[in-house]
């Protein structure tokens, strides 16, 4: 997959739902719209206009030469490819955390931004939303960081889905302390029960330690 797949655009923002393009209009923040077959930009807000000093127009007329210009390429492809894939694949509302690295032009370094991307296969578009990590006073140690944590969850997403909603919430309660006989009084099941789902868990996770298992947990507690 490379930026060449992008396209100029055929959709006009009035064929996306009034909903839709309304939040995208009238987000505080920096975000976007795009179809998700060939990634095309159907509607951008005046914040994310500004900052590049662009018209949506003129950004969908760029293609693949604005994301060259100021994406890097390599982060911007690796999220395209785990955003669609992932979206595609389950044929649902699925909502992704990345980073993005951007400049507001060739001469200034990269910029640092948390995103999180909404798919919606219904309409056959994701939306993305963008923060600086610099306003949360992030380096770029804590934004690797953060970045080693959303890789870890797009390479295991699979396994995480594959748990059912009773071992989801066993999980969570093992990510936050509990112990055995705390998650076996606090959903009335017994402690035999409960071992068989420990079980299950652990072997959908791959995990092969309790440290593994809690480290497996806690991530996708915190970043999913």
């Amino acid at each position: 997959m490379t930026e060449n797949h992008l396209k100029y655009p055929r959709q006009q923002p009035g064929n996306l739902p009034c909903r839709v393009a309304d939040v995208v209009q009238n987000i505080s923040g920096f975000m976007h719209c795009n179809t998700l077959d060939d990634f095309r930009l159907i509607c951008a807000n005046k914040n994310f206009e500004a900052y590049f000093g662009l018209t949506t127009q003129k950004i969908a007329e760029m293609g693949s030469l604005f994301i060259r210009r100021y994406y890097h390429r390599q982060t911007w492809i690796s999220s395209l490819r785990h955003i669609l894939t992932m979206g595609l694949d389950h044929r649902e509302q699925k909502v992704f955390g990345h980073i993005q690295k951007i400049r507001k032009s060739p001469a200034q370094p990269y910029r640092f931004f948390i995103c999180t991307t909404r798919v919606l296969p219904q309409w056959n578009c994701y939306v993305t939303d963008y923060v600086p990590g610099d306003l949360f006073g992030l380096k770029s140690e804590g934004i690797g960081a953060i970045n080693n944590c959303m890789d870890f969850i797009h390479t295991n997403q699979n396994k995480f889905s594959s748990l059912t909603p009773r071992e989801k919430e066993i999980a969570h309660l093992i990510g936050m302390g509990k112990t055995r006989s705390e998650i076996s009084n606090m959903l009335f099941i017994s402690k035999h029960t409960l071992d068989n789902h420990r079980k299950h868990i652990r072997q959908k996770t791959g995990a092969q330690t309790t440290a593994e298992l809690l480290h497996f947990i806690q991530i996708f507690d915190a970043f999913n």
